[in-house]
């Protein structure tokens, strides 16, 4: 998150504005956001981890891309652009 913040911090002072691909970006001070739904990937993979308990081999398991995105963008950061 410290991470975030600097370089969100970096991008702002520079007039530069990037798309990032998570939204703790955009709570950082970043403009915008577009990537996968974390909570539905989680989700997902607690899916898996059931059907390998349940005795299903991991190499037997189709791959899946996300199905749920989200877009996020920090209204009080659009009218202040550069």
């Amino acid at each position: 998150m410290a991470t975030g913040l600097v370089v969100g911090q970096f991008v702002l002072n520079a007039c530069r504005y990037a798309v990032y691909t998570s939204k703790h970006f955009v709570t950082s001070g970043g403009l915008i956001s577009y990537g996968t739904d974390n909570i539905d990937q989680y989700r997902r993979a607690a899916g898996y981890i059931d059907r390998i308990l349940k005795g299903e081999k991991p190499a037997d398991l189709p791959v899946q891309a996300p199905t749920k995105y989200e877009l996020v963008i920090n209204n009080s950061l659009h009218f202040r652009l550069c």
